[in-house]
């Protein structure tokens, strides 16, 4: 079983020379679900052992698949630092505290198109989170599912 996973690992592109997965391999959701059936489909139905081997590992994909995610959202967040909007903040603070001579519109500009920026950021990361959201959700879903199907 374990070698015709790997196999199928290794057609996803996930696997490193030493014919291991590589730590940064990331799979689909697509690829998850086909992985999934294709574990369903190995070894003998009847066989419990075999069936709990199956569950163990689709449980195991499926935990993956709802970290990963998480995961490309927190990194989301993280690539959409915020902080050069703060140090441009402290630029201003920071000519007004030393009294150089500053127009008063262009600082107000400067802050109108710093919240532009800002309010921009949260949209795109809001959709982001949505969308990461609604898909692990559907597979949650899924998992569900397949559970009751299971039992």
């Amino acid at each position: 079983m374990l070698d015709s996973i790997y196999k199928r690992l290794g057609r996803f592109g996930m696997l490193g020379t030493s014919g291991l997965p590589r730590k940064d391999a990331l799979i689909t959701v697509g690829q998850a679900e086909s992985l999934r059936k294709f574990i369903n489909q190995l070894g003998n139905g009847a066989d419990p052992n075999i069936q709990r081997v199956r569950r163990e590992l689709i449980d195991a994909l499926d935990d993956d698949v709802v970290e990963g995610g998480l995961q490309t959202l927190v990194d989301n967040y993280k690539k959409h630092n915020i902080g050069n909007i703060y140090e441009e903040m402290e630029t201003i603070r920071e000519q007004i505290r030393n009294g150089v001579a500053i127009d008063i519109q262009q600082v107000e500009a400067r802050i109108m198109g710093l919240f532009d920026k800002l309010e921009e950021l949260v949209h795109n990361l809001t959709s982001k989170h949505n969308e990461l959201a609604e898909m692990a959700g559907t597979e949650v879903d899924e998992l569900e599912r397949k559970l009751r199907e299971l039992q």
